[in-house]
C-alpha cells in the first residue's frame, strides 16, 4: 500500500486586548492590527477553546523504501519530515476539499 507524507493543522487563536485612541471604531481597527505600532505584549493568550478544526495543509506521496525516518505512526521529529514536504523536488498532492476547509468540519 502506498505511504503518504501528511501535514496537519488547526489554527490556534492567539489574542490580547488593546485600548486604542481613535476617531472611529475602523481607524482603531486599523491601529489594531498594525504591529508595528502596537508590538505584541509578553504575554499574549492562546485560545484553546476556540482552535479551528483539524485541516490537512500538504501531502506528498513516499517513495516505496522511505527509509528508517518515515516509519508509519513513528515522530522521528518534524525536520526530516518538513524537509522532505517542502522540498523543491517534492510535488505536493491535491488535497480533497473536505479536508482542508475547518467551516465544513467539526471542532476537534
Amino acid at each position: 500500500m502506498p505511504l503518504f507524507l501528511i501535514e496537519r493543522q488547526y489554527l490556534l487563536p492567539v489574542y490580547e486586548q488593546l485600548v486604542v485612541e481613535a476617531a472611529t471604531v475602523a481607524d482603531a481597527c486599523r491601529e489594531a492590527i498594525d504591529e508595528g505600532a502596537y508590538p505584541w505584549g509578553n504575554r499574549p493568550r492562546q485560545d484553546f477553546d476556540n482552535a479551528g478544526a483539524v485541516t490537512i495543509a500538504r501531502a506528498v506521496a513516499l517513495p516505496d523504501n522511505p527509509g528508517p525516518d518515515f516509519r508509519v505512526c513513528e515522530d522521528p521529529g518534524t525536520d526530516v519530515r518538513g524537509a522532505l514536504l517542502y522540498s523543491p523536488e517534492a510535488r505536493p498532492l491535491p488535497i480533497p476539499a473536505e479536508f482542508t476547509q475547518s467551516s465544513d468540519r467539526a471542532r476537534r
